[in-house]
């Protein structure tokens, strides 16, 4: 966090003026840190993963998720000039926010790092009476046939060149994958016509979740209950 904050006082000119190859290499500098800084962030969330897989449900507006996300990689994505078209909510599922935050981060980071320059990113749902179904596609290579199978192990790296300066770990979808499955979801490579990469997360419909000061309030009226027909039993034996 320190270098990019650095590059970007140097860019903003603070020791002085910076000229045009000056910035570029500034510029280099902080995609490389970002990079870098998201390779400790996939780090960590794996670990995590390993140790805690509980999950907090909550009725969230993927829309307004999807776009949360994408601000973040908007510098990322101008710099690819990727061409982004997301669906309009709202949409609202019963999920871990967590969870599919990090499953959209690693997908739309995905995209940027194997698609192609001036490509397009597309994000679509598709809400059932059962089930959800949200695909994250982008133009450019298709996924190598012999990398499929082990697409979402852990650290495999793929035979497609990932674009940057640096290499990367190879657990991001392995954690998109992880935080599909312990929502009782999936994450798979699906085939579509217009894109030559499609991720495809379903998960399952939930009930909505009660706050947890409703959720004590019935504990303990069951707590009572057992309470009040044993008094009304011994009543009818008087």
């Amino acid at each position: 966090a320190s270098v990019r904050e650095g590059s970007a006082l140097l860019a903003d000119g603070v020791a002085g003026e910076v000229t045009p190859r000056q910035r570029e290499i500034l510029s280099l500098i902080d995609a490389s840190g970002h990079e870098l800084q998201r390779l400790i962030e996939q780090l960590l969330d794996y670990n995590l993963l390993q140790h805690n897989q509980r999950i907090h449900l909550e009725l969230v507006d993927l829309a307004t998720l999807v776009k949360t996300i994408l601000a973040k990689h908007r510098l990322a994505l101008e710099q690819k000039r990727m061409r982004i078209t997301a669906f309009d909510g709202p949409v609202e599922w019963v999920v871990d926010r967590t969870a599919v935050g990090r499953i959209l981060d690693n997908l739309v980071s995905n995209a940027i790092a194997y698609g192609e320059d001036e490509g397009e990113l597309m994000i679509r749902v598709h809400a059932g009476r059962e089930q959800l179904f949200l695909d994250v596609a982008n133009t450019g290579e298709p996924i190598n046939e012999l990398d499929r199978p082990r697409l979402f192990e852990p650290f495999y790296q793929g035979r497609t060149r990932r674009k940057g300066p640096l290499k990367g770990s190879g657990i991001g979808l392995s954690v998109a994958a992880d935080c599909a499955r312990i929502q009782d979801g999936s994450l798979a490579l699906v085939e579509d016509k217009e894109f030559a990469v499609c991720l495809r997360l379903t998960l399952p419909r939930r009930a909505i979740p009660l706050a947890p000061e409703k959720a004590a309030q019935d504990i303990i009226q069951e707590k009572k209950s057992p309470t009040r027909l044993g008094n009304n039993a011994r009543s009818n034996e008087r």
